[in-house]
């Protein structure tokens, strides 16, 4: 007969058992746990903020929200959520997903897509999810990877000729650089590659959904547009300062502040950080990047 297991080892084959469907059913849990694979030695910092991101992701896999547009300021791990690990979570309950993923940039649409390949290829996912998919050898580049059960990540920028492809998940990450927002011209030739080219690369339309994530440029950025000459699409809004305005979704309520200037999450970004940004940024690039309202430049000049 085979040596018995240790107690010590079952008990850790319980607790990775009890992680493992823990992190399947929750896409925060999911991310806690995935966070030292993709950021490592970067501290994973609990906050309502990545919760509410969750939720309404998780509604966009279970076809209750179809089109989400999300308004929040830089460096609050929105691309490491939406674009880096939301995906990888959907494919180890539907790997046959199929990821349209763009920047402005080619470079940063391309970064997240290292990231999400590492991710699935990391003993932490191979671990757990393995058994469920494999990545197919012949596409699996860094701006392409695909598994052998038809879904695929795919990395392209605003304009980009991959665009040329579709997706059951279109997610559109800034889609515009801070200096071009302000040029009429590069802002109206992305909104009209929004309107004419991404809009219409949904494999799906009844039942695809469309992502949008960006910190605000312009009354009139893709935000604006969609907001303004679209809707229709369910609205994430974040500021940096709480401004005392009570925002819902058809999920509900998702702010849970109630003093006007709280932060989102002083541990990550404290009064001093949020100070030296408004500083930096200036009267109008605040009320956009971080307040998610972007004012007329002409309205600052007395």
């Amino acid at each position: 007969m085979g040596a018995s297991l240790s107690p010590a080892v079952l008990l850790d084959a319980v607790r990775r058992e009890k992680e493992r469907r823990a992190a399947s059913a929750s896409l925060y849990e999911f991310v806690k746990q995935a966070w030292p694979v993709v950021e490592p030695g970067v501290k994973f910092i609990e906050s309502w903020h990545i919760e509410a991101i969750c939720e309404h992701l998780e509604a966009i896999s279970a076809g209750e929200i179809r089109k989400l547009l999300i308004n929040i300021p830089p460096r609050h791990s929105k691309s490491t959520i939406v674009s880096v690990m939301f995906p990888m979570w959907e494919w180890q309950v539907s790997p046959e997903e199929k990821y349209l993923c763009a920047s402005y940039s080619g470079t940063l649409s391309i970064r997240d897509n290292l990231k999400a390949r590492r991710l699935v290829q990391s003993p932490w996912y191979q671990e757990r999810w393995g058994h469920l998919f494999e990545l197919a050898g012949d596409q699996n580049a860094k701006q392409r990877f695909e598994n052998d059960k038809t879904g695929y990540r795919l990395a392209t920028s605003v304009g980009g000729t991959a665009t040329g492809e579709g997706g059951s998940r279109l997610l559109l990450d800034d889609p515009h650089s801070a200096q071009e927002a302000q040029s009429d011209v590069m802002r109206e030739s992305t909104l009209e590659w929004f309107d004419q080219v991404w809009s219409t690369r949904l494999n799906d339309p009844k039942h695809d959904a469309m992502i949008t994530i960006m910190q605000r440029l312009h009354e009139k950025d893709v935000s604006g547009h969609i907001l303004e000459d679209i809707g229709g699409w369910e609205h994430l809004m974040i500021p940096a300062e709480w401004d005392g305005v009570r925002r819902k979704t058809s999920l509900g309520n998702y702010d849970p502040r109630k003093t006007k200037g709280e932060l989102i999450c002083p541990e990550r970004f404290g009064e001093k950080e949020v100070g030296e940004l408004k500083q930096l940024l200036g009267v109008y690039g605040a009320a956009g990047q971080l307040q998610q309202d972007p004012q007329p430049a002409e309205g600052n000049i007395l």
